[in-house]
């Protein structure tokens, strides 16, 4: 975890070159257990099963996977999932279901104030819109996952009434509670998107980026017709609505042009009456959620890929 730790540049300073040595995972991992961390635990709303999951889900599973694979013991603290049992492992980590959607938050800090001590040398929090406020109990070692401010996100999948509390307490509640805390985000951008809408000072805000995966790599063959290609959970905060719309426009002047919406969400039924009314449904695909696989394929194949979140 010193590899998540290092310190952040100045601001304006430049970042690390890529000649600056990064530790190893096995060093990471030895590093840790001289400092007494051998158990941690993440505690995260959602995990890789659940099927609203998405790319805050595959990082914490990535980190999980990675971090006991390098000889830690690693817990995943979460929601219940439909249809799945309260327990399960996987890439060497175990994930324990504790309660419902919005019941794990209270329930998780529940456990920790009244319940005996947690068997854990260090605790990662996975801050998703609503925070476990893990300063207020959680006691020894402990970073925050934050890779993004939610902000109008509130707005466009609660009531408004709800989205008002939500903004505010992200806002205005949440800052004064984490101010003594370390951030851990995924870019400059998120960084300074924290900073600036949560007040939080830039020095505890650390930027690790992604890895990225062996497997995406150049290859196969591009589409022979124009392909546009977007990844992502069909909801609402992901504007897929928004990119149907300019799909059609572009149709008109490209008329072979072909398109594939990967992911599934709630917002499904909504997309294909779109795709429908529009009479795109020859073109403009949505293939759900796919394999590993298809999606290098999805990409290689690709045109454009498009990000309208």
């Amino acid at each position: 975890m010193t590899a998540l730790l290092r310190p952040k540049p100045e601001d304006g300073a430049e970042e690390p070159s890529a000649s600056v040595r990064v530790p190893s995972l096995p060093d990471v991992a030895a590093q840790a257990r001289e400092l007494g961390l051998r158990r941690v635990e993440l505690v995260a709303w959602r995990d890789l099963d659940h099927p609203e999951a998405g790319g805050s889900e595959i990082h914490a599973d990535r980190i999980a996977t990675h971090w006991a694979r390098a000889g830690l013991e690693v817990r995943l603290t979460t929601s219940r999932t439909p249809g799945a049992p309260a327990e399960v492992t996987r890439g060497g980590y175990r994930a324990r279901r504790v309660a419902g959607r919005y019941a794990v938050f209270p329930r998780v800090a529940m456990e920790n104030l009244l319940g005996p001590p947690a068997e854990r040398d260090a605790l990662v929090e996975i801050w998703n819109g609503m925070p476990f406020l893990s300063p207020l109990w959680a006691s020894g070692p402990h970073l925050v996952f934050l890779h993004h401010v939610h902000a109008e996100l509130w707005r466009m999948v609660l009531p408004r009434g709800l989205a008002a509390i939500g903004e505010a307490f992200e806002r205005r509640v949440a800052p004064r509670l984490y101010r003594r805390s370390v951030l851990v985000t995924l870019s400059s951008s998120s960084r300074a998107e924290i900073v600036e809408r949560l007040g939080l000072r830039p020095e505890q805000v650390r930027v690790v980026p992604p890895g990225v995966d062996e497997r995406f790599s150049p290859g196969g063959a591009r589409h022979p017709h124009p392909l546009v290609v977007a990844v992502g959970r069909l909801v609402p905060v992901k504007r897929f609505d928004r990119l149907i719309d300019v799909l059609v426009q572009l149709k008109a002047q490209h008329p072979t042009l072909e398109a594939e919406l990967l992911g599934e969400g709630w917002a499904r039924p909504a997309l294909e009456a779109r795709i429908a009314a529009a009479g795109a449904g020859a073109w403009l695909r949505l293939p759900g959620r796919v394999d590993d696989d298809a999606l290098l394929d999805a990409y290689r194949r690709a045109w454009v890929l498009a990000a309208p979140s």
